[in-house]
């Protein structure tokens, strides 16, 4: 599976972390309602039960009955002294292993609700093929359990969405006039203070207002203020954007930084977290889908995107140690070789 920019160290630090640990609610509860975010976290917990089911070992705690398993603690023994849920692991493993299940045929029975469907499916199809001789499918079939089996249907539920990409939809009459939530960024009273996304929170810059589609046109454009694209919160799934004048340095240089929006600026970082605009004044977010977006779910944004920022950093700070050390051991290679060359000048042809 393909990596996106920075993504891979970013969920093992994260999402990874909770997955591993079995505290799937808590997990879980770090999702947000969109389609992409939804994906994402469908993905990841996908690709941590292929990874134990690639090893024989059980998923998280946490994590067992939204594949319908549940672990005992007993001893194995044969096929029909098994609980429904060990007996449900093993039949899992051996669709694994018999390469009767991928992941992205996983992914869609779990983001279209129909995991237990699809599962009961694919046992079926395996025993009428006859292309596995287990006595585990066999067994499961046998029972015709399929409504007993422990699925955590309030989980699965969570990653239940439509079909189809996420969005913006044409403003039309009834959305015009939609009174939704937005979330309003100010400036920090401290031009010179704390430059974290965080900060905005902590100095209690961030305020919910209601507005209408109609109010909200009709001020950026008497603002003259223009849209940003916040690349970094569509990136994690966020449909939102970004408003404020737009971004010039035509301002003296102390009355730029009098005006600096950091939280805004911040929140306006590209995919990478590399490239950013610095966004003066007043700034306003909301979701371009019409829905609510909370106060809450922005905090969640500007300690999620310090937290990136740290793990960049960090991730960076690594990659710089790592290339220190390098050139340190090239430069003492090739002092080492340059002195045993010019040891022996038959040698020369090795340099070459």
């Amino acid at each position: 599976m393909a990596t996106r920019p920075r993504d891979n160290f970013i969920h093992q630090a994260l999402g990874r972390d909770l997955l591993s640990r079995g505290e799937i609610r808590l997990w879980l509860s770090t999702i947000d309602s969109t389609a992409d975010e939804k994906r994402r976290g469908a993905a990841a917990m996908v690709d941590h039960f292929f990874e134990c089911l690639a090893v024989d070992s059980y998923p998280a705690q946490g994590l067992e009955t939204i594949f319908g398993i549940t672990m005992s603690q007993e001893s194995p023994g044969a096929a029909r002294s098994k609980r429904l849920g060990d007996l449900m692991y093993c039949c899992w493993c051996e669709l694994y292993k018999n390469q009767r299940l991928t992941k992205s045929e996983l992914l869609n029975a779990i983001l279209q609700h129909r995991l237990p469907q699809s599962f009961k499916a694919l046992i079926e199809e395996a025993l009428v093929q006859r292309c596995m001789l287990s006595a585990h499918l066999q067994e499961l079939a046998d029972r015709n359990a399929w409504d007993r089996i422990p699925w955590d249907y309030h989980s699965l539920s969570k990653f239940a969405q439509s079909p189809g990409p996420l969005a913006v939809p044409i403003p039309s009459p009834g959305l015009q006039n939609k009174k939704l939530r937005v979330v309003w960024i100010k400036v920090p009273q401290v031009p010179f203070g704390d430059h974290t996304c965080s900060s905005a929170v902590k100095q209690d810059l961030l305020f919910e207002r209601p507005a209408t589609w109609s109010i909200i046109q009709d001020f950026v454009a008497k603002s003259g203020w223009v849209k940003f694209g916040c690349e970094v919160l569509v990136f994690l799934g966020e449909n939102i954007a970004l408003y404020a004048e737009p971004s010039k340095s035509h301002y003296p240089r102390d009355e730029l930084r009098r005006r600096k929006n950091p939280a805004a600026t911040l929140l306006n970082s590209d995919k990478d977290l590399s490239a950013v605009d610095a966004i003066c004044g007043k700034a306003l977010l909301v979701r371009q889908d019409g829905n609510d977006l909370l106060k809450e779910t922005v905090e969640k944004a500007c300690f999620f995107i310090d937290l990136l920022n740290a793990l960049q950093e960090s991730f960076d700070a690594e990659l710089g140690r790592a290339s220190a050390k390098n050139e340190r051991r090239v430069a003492a290679n090739f002092s080492q070789s340059h002195c045993k060359l010019a040891c022996r000048p038959d040698r020369r042809c090795i340099a070459e």
